[in-house]
């Protein structure tokens, strides 16, 4: 009998670190045949997310980014040239593109942004809006209302190179493509906090977050935006919410590493929850 293999690559942000290698099997009763899944991450950089996979050249054309032709190179069950290397094998490649936390999570109200080294999203700490989808999340009335689908907007004109990129990815890797949105936020800020002073222990003004609510709600809206982006193109979306939330949605404590990113219990359910997604959709994919 002919091994199969779903290779994943799981390629991306600071979120990939903690998925470890590592092969899960599919064997069982409801298992048409026998299958390995295998999984390796690629980390390609701090923020990194899809928008970065395609770039456009001075001629206007689109490419693969060299970073991302480079973490191609590390898909497991496969060698450099992209032949199995397990003799006879059919391996089926899937590629999972790691949702960066800097759309939705970091909040300073000074020049953070440039002191950081470049993270590109801000959402200002002192405003607040409904989330129809959430209506038991409390609005703060000191914070400044601001109209939700305002911030939807401003949410969807951040994603149009992320709408671009995928489009392109879509195309040459038809119904193997996925993002994984990221973990939720903690609903506390002191773990998040301490990271950012240690980091950066010269600032003299307090760094000021918004609220772990304004946060979680900030959160929603840009998985559903990522959504509906990824059903326009053809992607699927892995949502770690079911693994990583609690019963309010936020990020489950015991897998909390440092306030923004899982510890290695978290890489190994997360692990868990791919194999067994994608394993399942390739099995569908075949009948």
């Amino acid at each position: 009998m002919t091994q199969e293999i779903v290779s994943i690559l799981v390629f991306g942000d600071s979120h990939t670190q903690g998925i470890a290698a590592q092969n899960f099997e599919f064997v069982g009763p409801d298992m048409p045949r026998p299958m390995t899944a295998m999984i390796k991450s690629f980390f390609a950089g701090a923020g990194f997310i899809a928008m970065d996979s395609v770039v456009t050249y001075p001629d206007g054309r689109s490419g693969l980014s060299p970073m991302f032709e480079l973490g191609l190179r590390h898909w497991s069950g496969l060698d450099w040239r992209g032949n199995p290397t397990t003799e006879g094998a059919l391996v089926h490649k899937h590629l999972v593109l790691s949702l960066g936390t800097s759309l939705s999570d970091y909040d300073p109200a000074l020049d953070y942004e440039d002191r950081s080294g470049g993270m590109r999203y801000i959402f200002p700490h002192d405003i607040d809006f409904v989330l129809d989808a959430r209506p038991d999340l409390p609005v703060n009335p000191s914070n400044t209302l601001i109209p939700v689908a305002l911030i939807r907007e401003m949410y969807i004109a951040i994603l149009a190179p992320f709408r671009q990129g995928l489009s392109a990815l879509a195309e040459e890797y038809a119904g193997r493509i996925w993002i994984l949105g990221s973990p939720p936020p903690a609903e506390s800020n002191d773990a998040k906090l301490r990271k950012f002073n240690s980091i950066f222990p010269d600032i003299s003004e307090p760094v000021r977050l918004s609220s772990p609510t304004v946060l979680l709600k900030v959160w929603l809206l840009v998985n559903q935006c990522v959504r509906d982006i990824c059903a326009e193109t053809g992607v699927q979306f892995i949502d770690c919410s079911p693994i990583a939330g609690d019963a309010r949605g936020f990020f489950r404590s015991e897998f909390i590493n440092d306030g923004v990113h899982g510890n290695v219990r978290y890489g190994k359910a997360i692990a868990q929850h791919l194999a067994t997604t994608i394993g399942k959709a390739e099995l569908k994919r075949q009948r």
